[in-house]
């Protein structure tokens, strides 16, 4: 039976699990070995190359090392802000502060009506910044499914960056590599990406509705 050929990829793959690289932890060699061995990982750069025509190595290797990068940030996914969560927490205490109907204000003290005004901007701030950031951490971590969640939101940002186009398949098999215990689908890829709030899914539904 014949040696099947190594990819381009799998070749870079190995070419940086062989070099004294100091931007390498043990992590990130053991997921490259991870990479390496897996018998499919060649389709991911062949149809990167099917879709944009043939890249150059360091174009390559950059774009390992940022699934890298997004493997390491994912570990730490549950420590992300999680701007809307606290933008409501501020909402709801300023309010709370505030008083209302006939009820005089829970804790009347001088200073408190420049308090009040000060926590309705933090939360008007924090929900700008949540509505500019590509990054939500997921309410959710079901069997650690907001690592690969916040894993998958970095790979399709990388691959809209990069080659411009989302290649959610390919973030897809990526993830169930380095994520074994991960459930994905291409559907799941793209949900990563859905508006988290009510309001920026309207905004998506009339946007597309105006196009």
């Amino acid at each position: 039976m014949s040696r099947r050929q190594s990819s381009r990829f799998e070749a870079e793959l190995k070419d940086m699990l062989a070099a004294e690289d100091g931007f390498l932890n043990p992590a990130d060699r053991a997921d490259l070995a991870q990479l390496a061995n897996d018998p499919d990982i060649g389709h991911v750069w062949a149809n990167i190359e099917k879709f944009c025509g043939k890249q150059p190595r360091l174009l390559m290797r950059f774009f390992i090392r940022e699934i890298l990068v997004a493997r390491r940030l994912a570990e730490g996914a549950g420590d992300w802000p999680d701007y809307l969560t606290h933008a409501k927490e501020a909402g709801s205490l300023a309010r709370f502060l505030k008083g209302s109907g006939r009820m005089p204000p829970p804790l009347p003290m001088i200073g408190m009506p420049a308090l009040v005004a000060s926590l309705e901007k933090v939360a008007s701030m924090l929900r700008e910044r949540a509505k500019m950031s590509q990054i939500h951490r997921s309410r959710q971590n079901i069997e650690g499914s907001r690592q690969y969640t916040g894993f998958m939101r970095l790979v399709s940002l990388t691959m809209q960056e990069m080659f411009g186009h989302w290649f959610d398949n390919e973030v897809a098999d990526l993830t169930k590599i380095l994520f074994p215990q991960a459930m994905v689908t291409n559907d799941s890829v793209r949900a990563t990406r859905r508006p988290t709030t009510t309001k920026g899914r309207v905004s998506k539904k009339v946007a597309r509705a105006m196009r």
